[in-house]
């Protein structure tokens, strides 16, 4: 299903959220252990703000937002595309979600830019079930390709990338069409 007579090459990018993604998350970490802290010092006091049950329901929901923040910053901020041993490997975060497609059975791969509607978005519920993406925030660009799943049928896939003409060219495809 390979379209290119060229042998693909070696790429590898990182992607990083842009900074006001880490300020936002910053933020509401910040905030959210602020609180958790102010209301356990005052605990400790003779006229506790909270008490019995509500206190430990107010410590385990904040102790469980801090830890979901915790969680997108690892996981949803940084990304790494490589092309090697022929391959397309894709890492998601700190934590390394991955998954990976082989160069022989991928066709198709055109550069274009991230359309909600047509890719959906990593965890979107509306998105088409033949069509997949690993969107990253503030990289618009990347390369889409059709990709054959276990039961034979084809779906699109969309993989960001600052530089999808060099991404598009490792995965063999010198022939790009732009969308």
């Amino acid at each position: 299903m390979h379209e290119s007579s060229a042998k693909p090459q070696e790429y590898a990018e990182y992607l990083r959220a842009p900074g006001w993604m880490f300020g936002i998350l910053g933020l509401l970490l910040g905030i959210d252990s602020g609180i958790l802290t102010a209301v356990a010092i005052r605990s400790f006091g003779s006229d506790p703000w909270l008490e019995g049950a509500e206190a430990s329901l107010f410590f385990v929901s904040f102790g469980l937002g801090m830890a979901v923040i915790v969680y997108v910053m690892l996981n949803f901020t940084t990304m790494t595309v490589t092309v090697q041993g022929g391959e397309l490997i894709v890492t998601m975060g700190m934590l390394g979600k991955r998954r990976s497609w082989r160069l022989d059975d991928l066709s198709d791969a055109k550069v274009t830019q991230h359309s909600l509607t047509r890719h959906g978005g990593r965890g979107n519920i509306f998105a088409p079930n033949s069509r997949r993406s690993w969107a990253m925030f503030g990289v618009k660009h990347g390369v889409e390709f059709e990709y054959p799943d276990a039961e034979g049928a084809t779906s699109i896939y969309f993989i960001p990338s600052k530089r999808p003409e060099e991404l598009a060219a490792a995965l063999g495809h010198d022939e790009l069409s732009h969308s």
